[in-house]
């Protein structure tokens, strides 16, 4: 047995309404009154950027050819020739968050490496980071830091 055409048209413009009414309240754009809109003055705060040292313990599966560290396209440090290094450097820290840099380059031997790094601020907590890295790579660290110690 078959249903009535008009009965299925009749259900799915149903179903749709149902469905438009809650999306249509959803996205109305809701403006505030003019009288608001510039009833105080805000003035955007600068971020407080801290110069604190470093410590960076870098292991490789393989030893690297180099290694050069960049924050804010300035190079901190350079090294590489051995699988264990340790780096010392000055890093900007803005609002508990830094960006640093990485460019690592392998001798075309190495197929693939393993690097794992683990950095230390001077009052922020341990971090730690791990991944593989072939060729000339490039690779950047977001450290962010939830509360400073």
């Amino acid at each position: 047995m078959r249903g009535s055409p008009l009965l299925e048209w009749a259900i799915v413009a149903m179903v749709a309404l149902v469905c438009f009414i809650p999306m249509k309240r959803l996205t109305q754009s809701v403006s505030l009154p003019l009288s608001h809109a510039h009833s105080h003055s805000v003035t955007p705060k600068v971020a407080e950027v801290k110069v604190e040292e470093a410590w960076l313990e870098i292991k490789c599966s393989h030893v690297p050819e180099q290694i050069e560290i960049y924050q804010n396209e300035t190079l901190l440090w350079e090294g590489g020739g051995a699988c264990d290094l340790d780096a010392e450097f000055a890093v900007q820290i803005s609002e508990g968050r830094n960006e640093l840099v990485f460019v690592f380059r392998w001798s075309e031997e190495v197929e693939q490496a393993y690097v794992d790094m683990e950095i230390e601020v001077a009052s922020h907590p341990l971090l730690s980071w791990g991944g593989w890295s072939s060729g000339e790579d490039t690779r950047s660290w977001f450290l962010e830091w939830e509360a400073s110690l």
